[in-house]
Formats: structure tokens, sequence, C-alpha cells
């Protein structure tokens, strides 16, 4: 028998039977009926529309959290990994690098986005950068995208 695992960031984990195979995925989470439509991202970066016929391709997309109701909703979490692959490029040239130093990272308020310093442990899920001025580049950069960081 074959796990499949993913790192789901939200929500709780949970085991379905798929014949053969147990994959874990998000309870909760939307997933098409038996010969019902939905959209998804390929691996190619194509967004498509598929039927759930119980093949391994619904059944491996359901394990990825890619299954949509709407081409749009498939289109904005498209555009969230894009974007996010573009931010953690951007930052890999200008993390922090381990050490005793002040790191930075992006907080948000009510009037938008700002720079926090802190010395502490780091924090999970957190973007810390080597310079207030590099985070504020960040912040410059990508405006109001930043949001989709936030889980």
């Amino acid at each position: 028998m074959f796990k499949l695992k993913k790192d789901l960031k939200a929500g709780e984990l949970m085991e379905v039977d798929l014949g053969n195979d147990l994959c874990e995925e998000v309870k909760g989470r939307w997933r098409p009926r038996k010969d019902q439509r939905y959209w998804g991202i390929r691996e190619y970066g194509k967004i498509c529309s598929l039927t759930n016929k119980y093949q391994e391709i619904t059944t491996w997309m359901i394990s990825q959290n890619n299954c949509f109701k709407t081409e749009e909703e498939a289109q904005a979490h498209h555009d969230k990994l894009v974007f996010i692959a573009e931010f953690e490029e951007f930052w890999e040239e200008r993390k922090y690098k381990e050490g005793y130093a002040p790191k930075y990272y992006i907080a948000t308020k009510l009037s938008g986005f700002s720079t926090v310093e802190t010395i502490g442990s780091p924090q999970i899920n957190c973007y810390y950068f080597g310079s207030r001025d590099t985070a504020q580049e960040a912040i410059d950069k990508f405006g109001d995208k930043l949001k989709m960081l936030i889980r």
C-alpha cells in the first residue's frame, strides 16, 4: 500500500481510502462528485476543465487541493502560486542569514504594510530579510500582492 503525503497548511488532515492507495486531504475542502466537472491546474501550469471519473488524475488533483468549482477560482489559485514563486525568488537573494544581527519582516497594518525589526526566535512561515531596506524593497515591489502570503 502506498501513502501519498502532502504538507497541507490549513485545515485538519484526514485519511481517505482510495482503493489500493491512501491519500491525505484537508477536511472540508471542496471535491467534485462522480461525473462532476471541475477545474484544475495541470503540471505544466495550464488551467483545464476535467470530469471526475475516479481516475488517477482526479485522485492526484484532490490530494493536491487542486480542484475548483470554477475557472475563475482555478485562475486565482494559479496567480497566487505564480506570485509566491516570484516573491520567494526575490526573497532568497535578500533573506536574513543566521546570526545575531537584527532581522526584519513585513507586517500588516490598517494602512498597508510596514517593516518590523526583531531579534527573537524565528516564527514559522515568516520571511525574514537581512535589512530594513530590503524588506521595504519587497513592499515597494509587490504592494498589495503581499496579502496573498497571509495564511
